[in-house]
């Protein structure tokens, strides 16, 4: 690689900024609000990851309705069709048997390829832990390993399975295998709850997967092609944070606030050190946390909060354990004024989460009965979202709002376009 003066040596940067910088000096503690940003740097700008997909379609009787099974097809050969000699693919289709459609192999050959996948016509049944167990074994034990191969596993489906348990089971095995699962619900039918708690078994080791619910057939090239672009982008690897507080500072939270919202948590490693498992980085989209933690009293002056250490790997370059840290940094002062001034980046980042978290919340109220206390949260939700620049998800749950006034519900389509998009943010530039 050639360097230019003033290039980043690091294959990462590493930002922080905190809610106040000059918090009041006061006698009671106060939480404090930490964003970090994570970036990829043009260290490996032009690193881009092989990748090895398993496809894994739903080719149950449902999927003949509505053009989706053709649609599927297509789909998946397009993204075969955007392949390199050097990435790998592999299909399974499923309806009450899963079978082999395209055993893994390199990508040499796209005519032959679609030709097989293209032969798949809607059957009776479904059974997805046979389909991702096949897909698994595709993937595991195939001679072509490597880890500079970006892997994934893509599940598509529009209805309920049958053998749950085995499901969850063999998600977990693919997540310890470092796999990550992308799960998309088609239509209205299937599950939300299961493939839920399907992706999350598989969460648990890879922190990148995720379910996607498609309205319609429409939706799922998209889709492909994200899981697709995002696995070749993805070139740091294992991105994990070590936060070590000063005395007196305690941790609430963690959430990682973009590329999607989500509840972190952390492991503890010690009394002022904790740990978070971030999994992926990709280039040319950052990953933005925000930690929510508490200062004890303290006097004027400048305070060391703590540090932020982050440790990756870069397998393309043959990089691995590599360590950055930073400083988070505080000077209170007993000025009210200065003490009021705040950083609207890090406190727009705290508004999404309480957003996040309204709507969360208000669906576990719907399935309680509890419909007053959801119509108070998705209102106040609609307001943050608004001012976020959201308007898809605020006039999605303005929609729902106007049936649970009407039926004391919400549509099926409604709270599946609520639970699965109350993820997503919106960045300012």
């Amino acid at each position: 690689m050639t360097y230019y003066p003033g290039m980043p040596t690091d294959e990462v940067n590493i930002l922080s900024r905190v809610g106040r910088k000059n918090p009041l000096a006061t006698g009671a503690p106060q939480e404090i609000p930490v964003a970090i940003d994570l970036t990829a740097t043009d260290v490996v700008a032009n690193v881009k990851m092989p990748v090895n997909i398993g496809i894994v379609l739903d080719r149950s009787g449902s999927m003949g309705d509505q053009g989706k099974m053709k649609q599927a097809i297509e789909s998946a050969c397009q993204l075969v069709q955007q392949m390199q000699p050097n990435d790998f693919i592999s299909v399974v289709a499923f309806h009450e048997k899963a079978k082999v459609i395209v055993k893994h192999q390199p990508v040499t050959n796209v005519n032959e390829i679609c030709k097989e996948i293209r032969k798949l016509k809607p059957d009776d049944g479904t059974d997805i832990s046979e389909g991702l167990g096949l897909i698994f074994n595709e993937i595991s034990q195939s001679k072509y390993q490597g880890p500079a191969l970006a892997r994934r596993i893509i599940l598509l489906t529009d209805g309920e399975t049958s053998n749950g348990d085995a499901c969850l089971r063999i998600s977990a095995q693919i997540g310890q295998a470092g796999i990550p699962l992308y799960a998309l619900g088609l239509g209205s039918d299937w599950n939300s709850e299961f493939m839920e708690d399907l992706v999350a078994q598989n969460v648990a080791f890879t922190q990148v997967g995720r379910t996607v619910y498609l309205p319609d057939p429409s939706h799922i090239n998209n889709i492909f092609q994200e899981v697709f672009t995002g696995a070749q982008n993805s070139v740091i690897n294992n991105l994990r944070l070590t936060f070590r507080f000063s005395m007196g500072v305690t941790p609430i939270a963690v959430y990682r606030i973009f590329p999607l919202i989500a509840d972190l948590g952390f492991q503890p490693i010690s009394d002022r050190e904790i740990m978070v498992q971030l999994g992926e980085l990709e280039k040319g989209n950052p990953q933005s946390i925000l930690v929510r933690a508490t200062i004890g009293p303290r006097p004027p002056g400048q305070f060391r909060m703590g540090q932020i250490e982050a440790s990756y790997d870069v397998p393309a370059l043959g990089i691995y354990g590599k360590r950055i840290r930073n400083d988070v940094l505080l000077d209170l002062t007993t000025n009210p004024n200065l003490a009021n001034v705040v950083d609207p980046d890090v406190m727009n980042l705290s508004e999404k989460v309480r957003a996040f978290k309204l709507q969360t919340i208000a669906l576990i109220d719907m399935n309680h009965g509890n419909v007053q206390g959801a119509t108070i949260k998705l209102n106040q939700a609609v307001t943050i979202l608004f001012s976020q620049g959201d308007t898809q998800q605020a006039n999605a749950i303005q929609a729902e709002l106007q049936n649970i006034q009407k039926s004391g519900a919400m549509s099926e389509q409604g709270e599946k376009t609520i639970q699965f998009n109350k993820s997503k943010t919106i960045r300012f530039n």
